[in-house]
């Protein structure tokens, strides 16, 4: 339950409390602007607490805190979205509130009821991080520990006054920063322990010190009593717990549990006859308090560290959390693991697509270590061995086969292999490192890869900028000119310019070739420190990133020129990290809080910020200037054929006898993820596809996922590489807007035809597009794109009118599409 020493590193973060996953949901959705389609990231693990009834889990990150159910691992509830994640977190003893220790040094109190902050004042007083807090067992006082190399005593039996004065609280000192602080279960004691290794023992109703103890010779990072408060347990980093005597003089037990590395987190079962300890050795003991051996062998699961775990009030079930990014919960009588809960991971400094058309991220945990993961699982590849304290800035090449990395005091540049570092995961095996560059000497803060992997570029706080030839490993061109520290990097498409955004918030662009600066640097004032730089080719246009979670569009021809700016988060949050996918169609965004933002690129353009000295008129010719540049065709219709085909299905079900029920259309959303119609499958017995244009039948084996309201299917099939189609804002379509319909009318495979937008029928949550493109039998789940090859729709229906004199069709071009943005939603709810 107690934090890392490392927690120094924590930025930004935000926070919320909400009562049920729905609302949970909607809630940071409605704090999200409308171009983010995705988020990924819930933040480094940084405290885990059981509620009093066991029956739910808190996990406190460094973007919020999610509630689990622990029998389930069902996400619950969720904080987040408003104000900051939690350093600490802890149950009131009925399980109504939440304290929670926040990055600007404050406590706040949340009502789990009521989905709400509690009204009394925030809890001031300490100048420095706090990295623990606790509950009393009786309610009426919550200790919290910090920087500030003091214990607080906060006083709240009169919680229900709301009243100032009844907040003071009582200073228990210390000579280093503290880190761990606990109640003994009677509520007469409190104990903490520091950095220097110190232990306190102080009476909870006077404040008198009762023991000190010196013995351990690194920080503690975390202290807890006994049941019977005769017994304090402590971990530390120096690789011991040690167990201490409350009884008369006190004083160490006679037995040191030692570890084989350092120890972060301790725990005693209910019972008091078992210890539980977390550690660097990814696993968990369980030791026997009478002889102090382990009882039983250590669970394992965790790929990095015990970092946090927490046993409940029964003793059967232990949750515990690390930088692996998952929180394991475990049967202790069962010796077991019950379940796995992923997604906990944070800290980006870089992002890169793979070649498998996944989003690769990079970035450091509390503990300092660079590591790699999978932002879609969010489930970590590798711990980068060789790049440790060299992580001050990261950047993958382009291909995302290598990454480098430096540190903010070491001009050192590492280049490592990528797939080096994924076999390596498991063992300390040779170096990683392909390449080593000496650049800033004052440390680097800005790293760049150029678009072919040739060239490397490195910023320092000395304002210069290096760049280097990565084959020849030589030094190419010394740019100097800035007159501020360098804090970000990034190529033009081609190569042959390099922007650079600066501290105070200059925004510079030099040839690459030549090493000279064209023009001069131009100041973006409010902004602030640039903290990112991406480029889009098609349009020139340069996204910048700063401290605030803000990004501003600066198109870049023969001069910048400012296209305004958009806020991604309700919160200040740094962005780290710019990139585009493939087809520039969507903007990546990382943020050191351990976000990931998949946003659409089109709607942030038409949701830049208007200009406030326009008037009426003029802010509506400004709109509509950018509707129409975003709403341009930027592919030939052979392009988007293509395109169309080569992501399609066809459809073929059958009945329990096994004879044909019908045919359908479909195409890929993600990798092995088909869109269909709910009606095409129904009743169905068995399902098979097969891409338009192959031989090849592929059967449908998972249940899919439906939306019969809406009449969408979601088929999940086991083959991966597979090209997808983007699914576009269907709230953005116009009428009159060209459309285009792939599918396999009365069987005839990959059908391409043309219209447009006739109406838009129904209102939420029932909305239909009604179009021209013809829609046949066999049509039905087929892709409706715009003219960016994006989808906005799904083909359902044809409205027929038949005249029963010649019995012919009177009814012509009338038909409907479901809206890609129910599809959306439908995504969602594939695990």
């Amino acid at each position: 339950m107690r934090k890392l020493l490392f927690l120094l590193l924590i930025c930004n973060i935000s926070f919320l409390f909400i009562t049920s996953q729905l609302i949970a949901q909607q809630n940071l959705q409605n704090t999200l602007p409308d171009f983010v389609e995705k988020r990924l990231g819930k933040g480094w693990i940084q405290d885990i607490e059981f509620s009093p009834n066991n029956e739910n889990f808190a996990v406190a990150t460094t973007i919020g805190i999610w509630i689990y159910n622990s029998m389930t691992g069902i996400e619950v509830n969720s904080f987040e979205g408003v104000m900051g994640g939690a350093n600490a977190i802890s149950y009131s003893p009925d399980g109504r509130f939440i304290a929670a220790a926040h990055q600007d040094n404050t406590i706040r109190i949340w009502d789990t009821t009521k989905n709400q902050e509690v009204e009394i004042p925030t809890l001031r007083g300490h100048n420095k991080t706090i990295y623990d807090l606790i509950y009393s067992p009786d309610g009426t006082k919550l200790a919290s520990a910090g920087a500030d190399n003091n214990i607080r005593l906060w006083n709240l039996k009169n919680l229900s006054t709301h009243q100032r004065d009844t907040m003071k609280s009582k200073l228990l000192p210390y000579r280093d920063t503290v880190l761990t602080v606990a109640f003994s279960f009677d509520n007469q004691l409190v104990a903490g322990g520091s950095v220097d290794g110190t232990i306190q023992v102080w009476d909870a109703n006077t404040g008198d010190q009762i023991y000190i103890f010196t013995e351990h010779t690194k920080p503690v990072e975390e202290v807890v009593f006994s049941p019977d408060r005769k017994e304090l347990a402590s971990a530390s980093t120096d690789q011991t717990v040690r167990v201490w005597s409350l009884v008369g003089v006190g004083g160490q037990l006679d037995e040191t549990i030692l570890h084989d590395s350092p120890v972060y987190t301790v725990s005693y079962l209910s019972n008091g006859n078992s210890i539980v300890t977390g550690s660097a050795d990814k696993l968990i003991h369980i030791w026997n308090t009478e002889t102090y051996k382990e009882q039983q062998n250590p669970l394992t699961g965790h790929k990095d560290h015990v970092s946090v775990l927490d046993c409940s009030t029964d003793s059967t079930i232990i949750v515990s959390g690390s930088p692996d990014g998952t929180v394991l919960v475990w049967d202790v009588i069962g010796e077991r693991m019950k379940f796995a809960i992923s997604g906990h991971t944070g800290g980006i400094k870089a992002l890169v697509y793979t070649e498998d058309n996944r989003i690769r991220a990079s970035g450091t945990g509390l503990d300092g270590k660079l590591r790699i993961w999978d932002a879609g699982t969010s489930s970590e590849l590798s711990t980068i061995r060789d790049h440790f304290d060299l992580t001050q800035s990261v950047m993958f090449s382009n291909d995302g086969k290598q990454v480098a990395s430096g540190g903010s005091y070491d001009g050192t540049v590492f280049l490592s292999e990528v797939e080096k570092i994924l076999s390596n995961n498991n063992s300390i095996q040779m170096t990683t490192v392909s390449q080593r560059f000496n650049g800033n000497p004052h440390g680097i803060s800005a790293l760049a890869i150029s678009p072919r992997n040739s060239v490397i570029a490195t910023g320092g706080a000395d304002g210069n900028i290096y760049i280097f030839n990565i084959q020849a490993e030589r030094l190419l061109k010394k740019l100097t000119g800035a007159q501020h520290p360098i804090t970000s990097l990034t190529f033009s498409s081609d190569g042959r310019i390099l922007f650079s955004g600066e501290e105070n918030g200059t925004l510079r662009k030099w040839d690459a070739l030549t090493g000279r600066e064209i023009g001069t640097g131009i100041d973006l004032g409010p902004i602030g420190t640039i903290t990112a730089l991406g480029f889009r080719n098609e349009d020139s246009m340069l996204l910048i990133g700063n401290k605030k979670g803000q990004i501003l569009l600066t198109q870049f021809k023969q001069k910048f020129e400012s296209k305004g700016q958009v806020s991604l988060l309700p919160y200040p949050s740094e962005i780290t990290s710019i990139i585009f996918s493939k087809d520039e169609t969507s903007v990546i965004v990382g943020c050191e809080n351990g976000s990931i933002f998949i946003c659409d690129y089109r709607n942030i353009k038409q949701n830049i910020n208007i200009p406030k000295n326009l008037t009426t008129n003029e802010k509506v010719r400004y709109i509509n200037n950018y509707k129409q540049e975003s709403n341009k065709p930027t592919l030939s219709v052979q392009e988007i054929a293509s395109k169309a085909r080569v992501s399609s299905v066809y459809i073929q079900t059958y009945d329990s006898k096994g004879d044909s029920s019908g045919i359908g259309s479909g195409f890929f959303i993600a990798p092995g993820k088909i869109a269909t119609n709910y009606h095409v499958i129904d009743k169905a017995s068995s399902i098979y596809v097969s891409h338009v244009g192959e031989e090849k039948w592929i059967k449908v084996i998972r249940a899919p996922i439906l939306d019969k309201s809406h009449d969408l299917a979601i088929l999940i099939i086991n083959r991966i590489n597979t090209p997808t189609l983007p699914l576009a804002n269907s709230d953005n379509i116009e009428i009159g807007e060209s459309i285009y319909a792939v599918g396999n009318p009365q069987g005839w495979e990959g059908t391409f035809s043309q219209g447009i937008v006739s109406s838009i029928r129904g209102i939420e949550p029932n909305k239909w597009i009604q179009i021209t493109a013809p829609v046949s039998p066999g049509s039905s789940g087929g892709a409706i794109l715009n003219s960016n090859s994006e989808v906005i729709g799904v083909a359902t229906l044809a409205y027929f009118t038949i005249d029963p004199k010649v019995k012919v069709n009177r009814t012509q071009n009338i038909n409907f599409a479901v809206p890609s943005n129910y599809l959306k939603d439908l995504l969602k709810k594939v695990r």
